[in-house]
């Protein structure tokens, strides 16, 4: 809470450390000594006693002498205290009395990918460079300087220092900036490191361009979040927000590559996949123009997949492409358009893994001596291989009784088909995979299901189940006409080719029953809801999951067989089952991850991170954390924060040479590609209440700081009146004990 304060004469008067006023208390100390040594004596008459006697005037002189030797001490208490708190003024006459005080100053320099627009003659990320470093070069030797980046997530790079010499270091040696900046995150981690620094002067200087995008004005909640820690603060810190930006930022064209959407993220050789974006173009005019889109597999450019498309004045298109991959293992898929004034958002990436065949395990919950009636018997004759001997999935069929829930590291998917229940052991293991090493796990219901059991892996949202089982529901009409999937619900990329306007025939098969369910939780414990990506007719989720850990959990909410749904006998029913499990399979690789999410290799079981070189988007290589745990062991790079191709490079242990590469990718945010400055509007939201001060030079920053309104701190000068207040304690008490003079005020004189 901010110390009291006075506001007259045109000056204000506060403290740094308040609670250090609580040393009032120790004025009690000389009242209390000198009540004490007030003791009553035995007054014994004697015959020269007449002559020692005091005459009034002396005994008057000597009682205002010792009440003054009090007041002095009670004095040099206050006085010692009020320094210790350190009063500071704002302002005023008194202000000239104070000599020019230190500063600590918190720098928020912006290092998202508009700073790099190269339509002027300086690139802004080079303006904010010069800036601060003219900023430094204008500071006392007593400040202190933080220099925080602003992008994905704030990154303090060094401070609080009056070292100003390793600021511009440090300043020097940012990569260039890249992904998008949340300015006002990065302004209330600076405001904090402010809130514990010691000088009464603070200043938050935010250098930054003027794209709206990255000041967040209709974000209140983050900048109202500052705004209370200026409240709550004891010093207030004063926000200058400085334009390094030209007049001409943002003028003329520019042309975006949007995030790739995969439709497989694993593959099998030879197969196809679809990769499609949109083109975007922003800016500029004159009409339609010619744009060249060109794809590139494993940074190599493929002549024979060059589009040219013809983009509408802020307009886009979308593109596609379909690639195939000939070999197992991690494979960079690029797509690009020409470099044009901002070009970190002219390329776009994506990762497919592409494996020999996709290892699922299928777990049946309704074994029979007639394999027709087994719960597996469609899946398995869906994925069994054609008649070439290929197939993209390599099944294996097991009951629950004869499957080790200990062994199964060798699937990517596990499918339980109506199986009713799972003993302690085996729900704990298969959990556990699905956690620790991004194992998918799908659960398709039927008839066998136990409802009561799988609420308890549901455990009210808590569990690893994304939803509980409710009811079954059925489909009463005498003919199937009802219960469809629906059409419209089909909206994730993999499941588009399935809908009716693109020839599919899924939405013709019929349901008769279902299983019923929910997902909510209690008043004050409310879950992550899980995803729907299709339901039927009735409103009713088909299939839904949710992530667990590094893994998924999807439920498919009727039979896998024919039993309760006509799918099995559709034209759809291969190619779906096959899709299903290559998407669930995407959460295993984790190969195409949001900023700031972990990148996680599982480790082989000989395998040790020593054998893995991680390299960042600019080629430095960054240091690798052990983890997973005892069921499966990972190399994990938590730190990464910079958008882009990550390349890990693994060798052999039995050969040196012998070095493979996977990769990752960290996606960007295309918000930056929007270069539109703040409106007049957005700048008033920001600086209403004088929470933000914009300026534009170094100069004119510099001014504004050292006005009137700069701060003052009194403790120097409190410290010289109690020397002078010490010595007349001294020179009061020698004059008293020189004197050897007692006043008793008790006893009368006459």
């Amino acid at each position: 809470m901010p110390s009291p304060g006075f506001v007259g004469m045109c000056m204000s008067l506060d403290f740094l450390n308040p609670w250090m006023l609580a040393g009032l208390a120790g004025i009690a100390l000389p009242v209390l000594a000198h009540l004490l040594s007030r003791k009553r004596y035995d007054t014994v008459d004697w015959a020269a006693m007449q002559f020692l006697e005091l005459d009034p005037s002396a005994r008057r002189k000597l009682r205002l002498e010792d009440w003054l030797l009090l007041a002095v001490r009670i004095g040099l208490i206050a006085l010692i205290t009020f320094a210790l708190a350190r009063p500071w003024i704002s302002g005023g006459w008194l202000g000239r009395f104070g000599s020019t005080q230190s500063r600590d100053v918190a720098i928020v320099i912006d290092r998202s990918d508009s700073m790099l627009w190269q339509g002027a003659a300086i690139r802004p990320d080079r303006a904010a460079r010069d800036f601060v470093h003219d900023l430094l070069a204008g500071l006392s030797p007593g400040d202190t300087v933080t220099l925080f980046a602003a992008g994905d997530s704030p990154r303090l790079i060094v401070g609080p220092t009056r070292d100003f010499d390793l600021v511009a270091r440090q300043l020097d040696a940012l990569p260039p900036p890249a992904g998008t900046s949340q300015l006002a995150t990065a302004a209330l981690a600076a405001a904090q490191v402010l809130t514990r620094t010691t000088h009464p002067q603070r200043d938050l200087i935010i250098v930054a361009d003027r794209q709206a995008h990255a000041w967040q004005a209709d974000d209140a909640v983050a900048w109202q979040r500052l705004h209370d820690l200026r409240e709550l603060a004891g010093v207030p810190v004063r926000i200058w927000a400085c334009d390094i930006s030209p007049p001409d930022f943002g003028n003329g064209e520019n042309i975006t590559v949007e995030r790739l959407q995969l439709s497989r993220a694993v593959a099998v050789p030879d197969a196809p996949v679809r990769v499609t974006t949109n083109i975007r173009r922003s800016g500029g005019a004159g009409g339609p123009r010619t744009c060249r889109v060109e794809l590139s597999l494993d940074d190599a450019r493929q002549p024979d997949q060059t589009l040219q498309v013809r983009l509408p004045e802020q307009g886009m298109v979308s593109v596609e492409f379909e690639p195939r991959f000939r070999t197992p293992g991690s494979h960079l898929v690029s797509v690009s358009v020409d470099t044009d004034a901002l070009p970190g958002d002219d390329r776009a990436d994506g990762v497919v893994l592409v494996r020999d065949g996709l290892p699922a395990l299928l777990i049946d919950g309704a074994a029979a001596e007639d394999p027709t009636r087994s719960e597996t018997f469609f899946a398995q004759a869906a994925l069994a291989a054609d008649e070439h001997g290929a197939s993209g999935v390599r099944p294996t069929i097991q009951t629950v009784d004869a499957t080790d829930f200990a062994a199964l590291a060798p699937y990517a998917v596990i499918v339980l088909a109506n199986v009713e229940t799972l003993n302690d052991d085996a729900a704990r293991l298969l959990a556990e995979r699905v956690k620790s090493a991004g194992v998918s796990l799908l659960i398709a219901a039927g008839d066998r299901l136990d409802a009561a059991r799988y609420r308890t892996w549901f455990a009210e949202g808590r569990g690893w189940l994304p939803c509980r089982f409710e009811s079954i529901a059925t489909d009463t009409a005498k003919e199937l006409s009802g219960v469809q999937l629906s059409n419209d619900s089909l909206e994730l990329p993999w499941l588009q080719p399935f809908r009716t306007e693109r020839g599919g025939s899924l939405t013709e098969g019929r349901f008769t029953k279902w299983w019923k369910v929910a997902w909510e939780g209690g008043e004050l414990d409310q879950p992550q809801a899980p995803v729907i990506a299709g339901r039927l007719t009735t409103g009713d989720p088909w299939l839904l999951f949710r992530k667990h850990g590094r893994g998924t959990v999807a439920v498919l909410t009727s039979s896998l067989d024919a039993d309760w749904n006509t799918l099995p006998a559709n034209a759809d029913y291969v190619p779906l089952l096959h899709e299903l499990l290559f998407f669930l399979a995407n959460t295993e690789v984790a190969r195409n991850v949001e900023v700031g999410q972990p990148l996680v290799w599982n480790l082989d079981a000989n395998q040790k991170i020593a054998q893995i070189t991680a390299r960042d988007p600019l080629g430095v290589v960054q240091p690798l954390e052990q983890g997973g745990d005892d069921a499966q062991r990972s190399a994990m790079l938590s730190h990464a924060d910079r958008p882009g191709v990550y390349r890990w490079e693994l060798r052999s242990e039995n050969d040196a040479n012998a070095v493979r590469t996977e990769y990752f990718v960290m996606q960007p945010d295309r918000g930056e590609s929007d270069l539109t400055p703040l409106t007049d509007g957005e700048r008033a939201q920001l600086t209403a209440g004088d929470q933000i001060t914009f300026v534009t030079t170094v100069d004119q920053l510099q001014r504004r700081m050292t006005s009137d309104s700069s701060r003052t701190e009194l403790w120097w000068l409190l410290l010289y009146a109690f020397l002078c207040v010490l010595a007349l304690e001294a020179w009061l008490t020698r004059r008293l004990v020189r004197g050897g003079q007692v006043v008793d005020a008790d006893v009368d004189p006459s």
